[in-house]
């Protein structure tokens, strides 16, 4: 695997000519868990925008409608979420690359080229991207120049998105296993065995690792250890990723349901059921102080109680809502088949606007600064920001 010879000219282009920046640090990153950024932003993988360095506070960001700042073309379909951090904007596409974009310019820095398709979204702590690719490898890369640190042999594809926390990584596979890894060195710390692939992206939250597989089991175990905590057999399969929020997980399952477990016991809280033949929920959920919110394959979009569970709205698409929304503020942002990103007002499900990309919008939206990335199956990679006032 070799990186890309481009880094290397546009380097010496830009050291030429004095102008060259790859990864500006111009405006303040948004983040929401000090170990680095990684898909739904954090460990807990809630999918709410906070402006870094004010802890607890929403970034309020998307009220008003958006304008492209630039369009990237990776010749590829891209269904890798794109994270962003150190200037740098991260994502895979199906072609098997993993790009390095810089945020404010769109000019690719680098990427580095793997076996197989990437439907892993990037994660990036301490310098280094981590994620997993069809080729059944999980990479570790240099984060500035996409150089490879180290990369682990799993069984099978790595469709799932890595956490990194305390010196590790975690990532599923479909063969079956989350595996442990240290971060500095891509050695196996542990793995545990499931009944099925694992897609689902694993959470993290007070020592303890949660993640859902194909054979409907969920699971929590202790991080350090991989010892199991308790599993609890409540849906066909589980794609979604979790969100964990005051101890409640919140998962949506391929037998149309959105799922609150307690973190402690794995019991079900409540579970809200899609009542439609293809209510399958793949969304990852968005959870805030009030709601639970995730799309559906059923063409809507859905806003919950997250309390009882009940249903606040809905909102409808032209096409399946495989994309997991963003939540900044009072507005929550998603991506559908049907080729839109929808803003819509959080409390009401109204619509604010709605940007058209190319193709369908399966990838989730991120956030950094005032600008919105997001991307399509048809390659493109987007930066939208906002309109100057009149």
């Amino acid at each position: 695997m070799k990186v890309s010879t481009i880094l290397y000219s546009c380097m010496m282009t830009g050291f030429i000519l004095g102008t060259f920046s790859c990864g500006s640090r111009g405006r303040p990153a948004v983040l929401v868990n000090s170990e680095g950024a990684m898909f739904r932003g954090g460990l807990g993988r809630t999918g709410v925008a906070v402006l870094a360095g004010d802890e607890g506070a929403q970034a309020q960001l998307l009220t008003e409608p958006r304008q492209l700042a630039w369009r990237f073309s990776a010749g590829s379909p891209i269904h890798s979420s794109p994270v962003v951090a150190g200037g740098l904007v991260y994502f895979g596409t199906i072609g098997g690359s993993l790009f390095a974009v810089d945020e404010e310019t769109g000019v690719e820095c680098w990427r580095h080229r793997t076996g197989g398709a990437i439907e892993s979204s990037p994660a990036v702590a301490g310098g280094v991207l981590y994620f997993g690719s069809n080729d059944g490898y999980v990479y570790a890369l240099d984060a500035l120049t996409g150089s490879l640190r180290w990369r682990f042999r799993t069984g099978h594809n790595v469709a799932s998105s890595p956490a990194v926390a305390g010196g590790m990584v975690y990532c599923g596979a479909s063969d079956g296993h989350l595996y442990a890894l240290d971060a500095a060195t891509g050695s196996e710390r542990w793995r545990f065995e499931t009944a099925g692939g694992v897609v689902s992206s694993p959470a993290l939250a007070d020592g303890i690792v949660y993640f859902g597989c194909l054979h409907g089991f969920f699971h929590a175990l202790d991080a350090a250890s991989g010892k199991l905590r308790w599993r609890v057999e409540v849906g066909d399969a589980f794609i979604s990723t979790p969100a964990i929020v005051d101890g409640v997980l919140y998962v949506g399952g391929q037998d149309r349901r959105l799922y609150a477990l307690d973190a402690e016991s794995g019991v079900v809280r409540w579970s809200f059921l899609v009542d439609t033949r293809e209510g399958w929920i793949s969304s990852s959920p968005a959870v805030t102080g009030e709601l639970v919110l995730f799309g559906s394959m059923d063409f809507s979009f859905y806003a919950l109680d997250r309390e009882e569970g009940t249903l606040a709205w809905e909102f409808a698409t032209d096409s399946r809502a495989f994309s997991s929304p963003l939540v900044s503020g009072s507005v929550v942002c998603f991506g559908s088949d049907d080729g839109h990103l929808y803003a819509l007002d959080a409390a009401t499900g109204d619509e604010i606007w709605r940007f058209a990309a190319e193709s369908k919008v399966s990838a989730s939206p991120v956030l950094s600064g005032n600008r919105l990335f997001l991307a399509c199956y048809g390659g493109y990679l987007y930066a939208l920001e906002e309109r100057p006032s009149l």
